[in-house]
């Protein structure tokens, strides 16, 4: 092995580069860039404690929806703090952190991920006015656009079954399965 010098030369190059960030980070003593949300002013608490709300958010959020929108639970009462909230990402999230890109954006854009969120909600703008948002994903167009939010669902609904109808009664072979 004639050139046991150069393979071992570069593995511990490889070695001292791979390791810089790790060693940069310990000798500094600080950490690089981490988004820090804070409640924004005159409020004192989310509806669970900071470090649950860090980490589940989006878990709860998918709670929320499936509960709402399947069962008709409306209320949800904090395991940290015992107070009910209403189950709304717009009234009680939207309500505090008004501000989507000082606030989600920031936390989202270091983790690198693309919340489905606002497919469907709104956000308000520097008028107070509602304002669609479409971000990542390819969205369909809403035929209602103007309607709250969950008209727009039920519209939707009902659309389906109408078109099911129609199919059901111009093709009954169709739905059997003959």
């Amino acid at each position: 092995m004639y050139d046991s010098g150069k393979i071992i030369g570069g593995l511990v190059l490889f070695t001292v580069a791979a390791a810089f960030p790790v060693w940069y980070t310990h000798a500094s003593g600080k950490a690089g860039y981490q988004p820090n949300p804070v409640l924004p002013e005159g409020k004192t608490k989310c509806v669970e404690s900071k470090e649950y709300m860090l980490s589940e958010h989006m878990n709860l959020l998918d709670e929320w929806r499936d509960l709402v929108v399947r069962e008709g639970q409306t209320t949800y009462v904090s395991t940290a703090y015992g107070d009910e909230y209403e189950m709304s990402f717009t009234k009680t999230c939207l309500d505090c952190h008004e501000k989507k890109e000082e606030f989600c954006d920031k936390c989202h854009t270091y983790a690198d991920v693309t919340p489905y969120c606002w497919d469907c909600h709104v956000e308000k703008t520097a008028t107070g006015r509602m304002q669609h948002v479409r971000v990542g994903r390819q969205s369909k167009p809403d035929m209602l656009s103007n309607a709250e939010p969950s008209r727009r669902g039920a519209a939707r609904l009902e659309d389906k079954d109408k078109a099911m109808t129609a199919r059901i009664d111009s093709e009954p072979s169709a739905v059997i399965g003959r």
